[in-house]
């Protein structure tokens, strides 16, 4: 299979390869595309399992010497062209955590808070697709932010 990534610097992209496709640095062949520069992103192309030992194969047959013109004729009479596969675009994988701790300790942080400005104040929570919302009520809670906060 193969990813290609970009980043600020040759490094950066190739991290950032990693992330998406969830392997590690050394399960993957690394093909610089563009170095990137001041304003331009760095490109590289991350391969790995049956296409990375093609790959290794393809750059072997490249080195041995060039075939005779006649050869190539030969071959391209005869040869079909193969039919590329298509690989289905690969979907970024979401990150499933358990919000309950996570909205717990929020709301108990909040609470303890903006009762040293309000005995009265308190905290409702709502959580949407792994994301989780606090709302401090009460009086005068405008002080938590600050002015013009």
């Amino acid at each position: 299979m193969q990813l290609e990534a970009t980043g600020k610097s040759v490094e950066i992209a190739i991290q950032n390869g990693l992330l998406e496709c969830g392997m590690k640095r050394e399960d993957v062949d690394v093909k610089v595309v563009e170095e990137g520069g001041l304003f331009k992103k760095a490109k590289v192309i991350l391969t790995w399992g049956e296409e990375k030992s093609e790959e290794i194969v393809e750059e072997t047959e490249a080195v041995a010497e060039e075939p005779k013109q006649e050869d190539v004729e030969a071959e391209v009479e005869t040869k079909e062209e193969p039919v590329e596969e298509v690989q289905p675009v690969q979907e970024k994988k979401v990150r499933i955590i358990d919000t309950s701790r996570i909205e717990a300790k929020g709301k108990e942080f909040l609470l303890g808070l903006s009762k040293f400005i309000d005995e009265n104040a308190t905290v409702e929570t709502e959580v949407k697709e792994n994301e989780v919302y606090f709302a401090v009520k009460g009086e005068n809670l405008g002080k938590l932010i600050g002015y013009h906060g």
